[in-house]
């Protein structure tokens, strides 16, 4: 199996089959251990908590740009502390 930190997001136009929880698993191994996957396999979420809304901002303004270079436009929560 390919590693995880070499694959690259392609967006999903429909009729794509989310990924079987067992294969989910398997990448899921190779992510941070707060990440989890929702039980349809088609999300995945982690909540991060930062000290204050200046840092949360930060980390939301340096995800930018990743994420257009890579397509992939999450949705996110974003409050005072967390995201």
């Amino acid at each position: 199996m390919k590693e995880l930190s070499e694959k690259k997001c392609a967006p999903c136009e429909g009729g794509d089959e989310p990924l079987k929880q067992a294969k989910a698993k398997l990448f899921a191994k190779q992510l941070h251990k707060d990440w989890k996957i929702a039980k349809d396999s088609k999300s995945l979420t982690r909540s991060l908590k930062f000290k204050d809304f200046y840092r949360t901002m930060s980390f939301v303004n340096a995800l930018g740009p990743i994420a257009n270079t890579e397509d992939h436009h999450s949705d996110m929560q974003v409050g005072y502390g967390y995201c």
